[in-house]
């Protein structure tokens, strides 16, 4: 075998120099919103050429540290939100948890007949009727996701003068209606912004966006809550945990 084999690999130069400022971001000396170095000044530290100083800066964009305006230059991007399928919870408990503040914009609250399909998920005669509720939701001040939720009326009818501005769903559904949500069943999809969507989130029409769809339900089986999830593929991203079964040791 050649010495040339037994030679260990060392990482390309863009590499090496996107990890120094992957360093750099998570040790805090550069926080988000703060300008990257150029592709000129990378050149001039690294002395590398312009090519590998842009590689280095895309390979910073693709791993979600960075993003780029047009003729302003590369900066570092927010840290992502972090959603786990571990358990049921809200969007509100979920961001406190991550020490962050979140409000919402509450684009409508009304009381109407759903369209069949949302009918027939939660098992609503055709005369029955959910609260409506449609809110844009910011972290840290900045537009995070579009939340659409449609809630049985009967369920709990005074959730119609509910300010949801900084008010929780489930803790107004678990509170002061008294409902117990213990499972919901989701469908996660990958779907594109609308002119509208991306407006209200603030990004480029056609971007990414993450899509949860599904039903809460109470502890006797009832559904509650038919909702649609719109998160912004840039600044979320979902964790979750699976177990292999082996026979004999789970159902």
């Amino acid at each position: 075998m050649s010495s040339r084999m037994n030679r260990p690999q060392v990482p390309l130069k863009y590499i090496w120099i996107a990890r120094a400022l992957q360093k750099a971001i998570e040790s805090g000396e550069l926080r988000a919103g703060d300008p990257l170095p150029s592709e000129y000044e990378l050149m001039r530290a690294y002395r590398v050429s312009r090519n590998t100083a842009r590689s280095a800066l895309d390979f910073l964009m693709r791993m979600g540290l960075a993003y780029r305006v047009q003729g302003r230059g590369t900066f570092v991007a927010a840290s992502k939100v972090k959603y786990g399928l571990f358990h049921l919870s809200s969007f509100t408990e979920e961001i406190q948890r991550q020490g962050m503040q979140t409000w919402a914009r509450v684009l409508a609250l009304e009381a109407i007949i759903p369209p069949p399909a949302i009918a027939r998920a939660l098992q609503l005669r055709a005369d029955q009727r959910v609260i409506r509720i449609e809110r844009l939701r910011l972290v840290n001040g900045k537009p995070l996701a579009l939340h659409l939720s449609f809630v049985h009326e009967h369920l709990c009818p005074d959730l119609i003068h509910v300010d949801f501005t900084t008010a929780s769903l489930y803790a107004v559904l678990e509170g002061p209606c008294g409902l117990r949500i213990v499972r919901s069943e989701q469908v996660l999809r990958a779907v594109a912004a609308t002119p509208k969507q991306a407006r209200l989130l603030g990004i480029p029409q056609g971007a990414p966006l993450l899509s949860i769809q599904g039903v809460t339900y109470l502890e006797d089986g009832t559904p509650l809550e038919w909702l649609e999830l719109l998160y912004r593929g840039d600044r979320y991203e979902l964790t979750f945990a699976a177990l292999r079964s082996y026979r004999g040791e789970f159902p």
